[in-house]
């Protein structure tokens, strides 16, 4: 089969997106040039790296893309026991430390600010909650800070419960407040209770005593409305609706005093808990006999199940030990340290070999580079087409992008043409192909308004490089139109990641290169469109057809679909834009919105925002604001009206 032919014949395998369970977390283990008894709590920045803090005043910038690795030594006495990326700053929190350090990414400079605080002792904050305040634990003078980081100054909110500051908590957007983990001093690590702060009020609300036994208690109802808490040394999971605010029956985890004696977090990751697991038991002697240790597993709880697994990181010649966890971009990250001697004996202090564990596949590593074509006589035509000018729209890409002219001409005719579009895509082109054409003259000689680029089947197919490379070649086509043509917006096609026929490696590398084009889009001056679900959604139809015509290259609904998608964003980019108002996202809110498909509906969003959840930001035509959160790429999580004295409305979703 040509290249060419199996582009087109593996859309119509496509699963519907609904049908589809959560699957399972698919992990890698990548090895670092680290070093250290193990890192501490991550975060990752706009352009797609972690960065961790450790014990060795030293934060890691690491790229899960590619493994590697760079250290930046912190120039003041601190364990850096998390890392929070908002902007270009990462925010480094260093425990008793009196101030709170800041690393400027553009400048590249490390400063420092005192905290509101009499006795700080940070070690933990939230993710940017609103697109500008974080949210640090201070369990030693203030209980917790608000901190804007926009004028990097924080201020203390009054704690008034008589028990102990908060050591950490965890935003939960439907409720529009922080709730407050609150934990016994000592090596006991027992827990007291949770305290709820309103973010729209921002002051505290109430405070909920943990129990000590589930007497009386009912189950859990409903997993969107509820807390599921570590009772960190009895093997227990507690869960807490916060709606009604009541306590519910516990859950036992099974493998306690076996596997595991103490259980922390967790991590909220699309659905599922995962928390960290040490054979800690309250002495010094775990339950496996063994100076106690973190485990080379981690628990994971699925609320909708009700079901406990233990992924475990398996490795020759190595015991890692599991402590941290991230999830970020809809992508999972933990990392494990070696614990183990050469003597096969465990030493939990041991600066050991680290590794990450992450559901991002790497791939081979040949970069893109420019490839000239084998016969130059297409090329010479393009050249000659673009000589004569009056193009505001230009359509660059493969075999897709070839047959507008040909299967899919009646709707070029209809919905295209009428924009002055001009189609230059080149059959069995790769992102080399077009690079090259890019810059010998395909983008000189007129001035498009807007250039459509659906580029990177072919490279996914061949599998020669990575998800970042893929990527890369992709944006440095997007460069080289820039370069030539400043005043163009792009609109980018993402790559189909729903083929039957990709492997499971090739389909990875296709989810994985589209993540990281919504990180490089602005939404401006560079657009993604995912018609993606627009294909699953008809499938039965395409395959239909396909049965009738024989030849993929002939299906004629491939290209209504891709118009009916096109239509929108090309004519907001041609700023033919439409109204934004809040009547008109209330009546297109329904619960099976994805990001993908509001951008189809609202077009891109003035802001990207989130770590933990994509926040899509909105601006109204009334100079409101509307926030749409999804859990990763999967269904909306909630939508939020922002008032102009920045007050929240929670918006049903239907």
């Amino acid at each position: 089969m040509s290249i060419t032919h199996f582009i087109l014949f593996t859309v119509f395998g496509l699963a519907h997106a609904g049908e589809q369970p959560v699957a399972k977390l698919d992990l890698h283990v990548v090895p670092t040039p680290i070093k250290s008894y193990r890192l501490l709590a991550m975060s990752m920045d706009d352009d797609g790296f972690i960065w961790a803090g450790a014990i060795h005043k030293v934060v890691h910038r690491y790229d899960p893309r590619t493994g590697k690795v760079e250290d930046f030594l912190i120039p003041f006495p601190v364990t850096a026991s998390a890392c929070i990326c908002v902007g270009k700053k990462v925010y480094i929190l260093g425990q008793a430390y009196p101030k709170l350090i800041i690393y400027d990414r553009t400048a590249k400079k490390f400063s420092e600010i005192a905290y509101p605080s009499s006795k700080p002792n940070v070690w933990y904050g939230t993710e940017v909650i609103d697109g500008r305040h974080i949210f640090l634990f201070d369990r030693g003078g203030a209980g917790v800070i608000k901190w804007d980081t926009q004028t990097d100054s924080g201020k203390a909110i009054p704690w008034p419960y008589k028990a102990p500051f908060p050591g950490g908590g965890s935003y939960e957007a439907t409720d529009n407040a922080i709730w407050c983990k609150v934990w016994q001093a000592g090596g006991q690590y027992g827990p007291l209770g949770i305290a709820r702060l309103d973010l729209e009020k921002n002051e505290f609300t109430g405070f909920h005593p943990f129990p000590t036994d589930d007497d009386g208690l009912k189950p859990f109802t409903d997993p969107a409305k509820t807390l599921f808490l570590p009772y960190t040394l009895k093997g227990k999971v507690v869960p807490f609706d916060f709606k009604e605010k009541r306590w519910c029956k516990f859950l036992d985890v099974p493998q306690y005093g076996k596997l595991f004696g103490f259980m922390g977090g967790p991590v909220s990751h699309k659905g599922r808990y995962y928390f960290s697991l040490s054979t800690y038991n309250g002495t010094d002697v775990g339950c496996d006999g063994k100076p106690y240790h973190f485990c080379n597993a981690m628990l994971e709880f699925d609320p909708q199940t009700r079901r406990f697994e233990f992924p475990t990181l398996m490795a020759k010649d190595a015991y890692h030990q599991i402590a941290y966890m991230l999830s970020a971009k809809g992508e999972f990250f933990a990392t494990g340290s070696n614990i183990l001697e050469k003597d096969g004996k465990f030493n939990r202090d041991r600066a050991g070999e680290v590794v990450f564990w992450q559901t991002v596949v790497q791939g081979p590593s040949e970069p893109i580079t420019p490839i000239p074509p084998a016969n130059t006589e297409w090329h010479k035509q393009l050249l000659a087409r673009a000589m004569k000018g009056n193009i505001d729209v230009v359509f660059f890409g493969d075999s897709s992008t070839a047959g507008w002219t040909k299967t899919g001409m009646d709707v070029w005719k209809q919905r295209l043409e009428p924009l002055n579009a001009a189609n230059f895509g080149v059959n069995g082109d790769g992102i080399g192909h077009l690079l090259w054409r890019l810059q010998n003259g395909e983008i000189e000689g007129y001035k498009p308004k807007v250039a459509v680029i659906w580029i990177g089947h072919v490279n996914i197919f061949l599998g020669k490089q990575n998800a970042g490379e893929i990527a890369e070649g992709i944006m440095a086509c997007v460069r080289e139109i820039h370069k030539k043509q400043p005043d163009s917006k792009i609109l980018l096609m993402a790559p189909f990641y729903t083929y039957s026929q990709w492997s499971d490696k090739q389909r990875a590398t296709a989810i994985a290169v589209n993540k990281l084009l919504v990180k490089q889009a602005d939404g401006k001056k560079v657009r993604l469109l995912d018609v993606n679900e627009r294909f699953a959604a008809r499938k039965d139809e395409l395959l239909k057809e396909l049965a009738e015509v024989k030849d993929p290259h002939n299906v004629t609904l491939i290209y209504k679909i891709w118009g009916e998608a096109l239509e929108k964003p090309l004519k907001e980019l041609l700023n033919q834009k439409p109204m934004r108002t809040l009547n008109s996202f209330k009546t297109n809110l329904d619960g099976t919105l994805t990001p993908a498909k509001a951008v189809a509906a609202f077009g891109e969003p003035d802001r990207k925002l989130g770590s933990g959840l994509i926040i899509y930001e909105y601006e109204l035509e009334d100079g409101t604001k509307m926030r749409l959160g999804f859990p990763g790429f999967a269904p909306i999580q909630y939508a939020h009206h922002v008032q102009k004295n920045g007050k929240f409305v929670v918006i049903s979703v239907k």
